[in-house]
């Protein structure tokens, strides 16, 4: 007598394309939001660490003096990648 497999029956992702791409989507998005908090908690911690100078770059240039605009422009970074992540979240 011939055994038979127990019935299994297939997932959603395994029967259904579509809701297959749809998970791998969640899946890469739920990936860049984590890279992105990474990279915010990295620029924090620079933040903190260097703080930035107390008048812009093109002020500085006007009276001779020089500023690293690198440290100026962490807020608007940090600004641009906190938008990212909440618009991963939405998605």
């Amino acid at each position: 007598m011939k055994k038979t497999e127990p019935f299994r029956a297939p997932s959603l992702a395994e029967a259904d394309e579509t809701y297959r791409a749809i998970q791998k989507r969640i899946a890469e998005l739920g990936d860049e939001r984590i890279a992105t908090e990474e990279a915010i908690a990295k620029l924090d911690d620079d933040i903190r660490s260097r703080p930035a100078p107390g008048i812009r770059a093109e002020v500085a240039a006007l009276i001779g003096q020089t500023v690293d605009a690198e440290l100026a422009g962490r807020g608007a970074r940090r600004r641009e990648l906190r938008k990212h992540s909440d618009d991963i979240e939405a998605a």
